[in-house]
C-alpha cells in the first residue's frame, strides 16, 4: 500500500483506503516495514501512518489512536484529568503534560504519537487519543460527529476547532 521514494518520502496508494471508507467500513491501520526503490526495508511506526494518509487522501479524515490511557493525562502517571483539546497551532499544553519515558523506550513514546497527530490536525484531520482495549466492540461513535459523543468518554481531541479544555476522569 505504500513505498518509500528515493528522497525517503512515502508514496501511499490512497485508492485502497478510499474504497474501504466508501464502503462504510472503519479501517484499522498499523505500521510495518516499507520498501524503498532499492528493495531495502524501513520501519514505519503505527503512530506515523495517519500522516501519510492525510496527505494522500483528498477527503477530511478522523484519526483515532487507541492507547492504555484516556488521552493526554494531566499530572503524570495516575493523574485524574485528561487534556480534552489541543490546538495543533499552539500545542504547548500537550507537550507540557507529557511525562518522561522509561530509559529503555527507544520509540519516543507518547511524544511520537502526539507529534504525528498534531501534524495530521494541522493538515485538517480531526484526531483523538482514546483508551481502548481489544475486547471493545462498540466503535460506531467514531463515525458520528464529535458533538454527539458521550460526555463519559474521556479523550484528547487534536483539531483546528476548540472543545472543552479539561475533563475530570470518573
Amino acid at each position: 500500500m505504500a513505498t518509500l521514494d528515493d528522497d525517503l518520502s512515502f508514496r501511499v496508494r490512497a485508492d485502497i483506503v478510499e474504497r474501504v471508507l466508501a464502503s462504510g467500513a472503519l479501517p484499522i491501520l498499523s505500521g510495518d516495514s516499507v520498501l524503498d526503490a532499492n528493495g531495502n526495508l524501513h520501519g514505519l511506526s503505527s503512530d506515523r501512518v495517519p500522516e501519510f494518509l492525510v496527505r494522500a487522501l483528498q477527503t477530511p479524515l478522523r484519526v483515532a489512536s487507541f492507547t492504555d490511557v484516556p488521552g493526554i493525562v494531566l499530572g503524570g502517571p495516575g493523574g485524574k484529568e485528561t487534556l480534552r483539546y489541543v490546538d495543533p497551532m499552539t500545542p504547548q499544553a500537550a507537550y507540557e503534560a507529557l511525562w518522561t519515558n522509561s530509559e529503555w523506550d527507544t520509540t519516543g513514546g507518547f511524544k511520537t504519537k502526539v507529534d504525528a497527530l498534531i501534524r495530521c490536525a494541522a493538515e485538517g484531520a480531526e484526531c483523538f487519543i482514546l483508551e481502548g482495549v481489544a475486547q471493545d466492540s462498540e466503535w460506531a461513535y467514531l463515525l458520528s460527529p464529535y458533538s454527539g459523543w458521550s460526555n463519559k468518554l474521556h479523550c484528547t481531541r487534536i483539531a483546528r476547532s476548540p472543545a472543552a479544555a479539561v475533563s475530570t476522569a470518573e
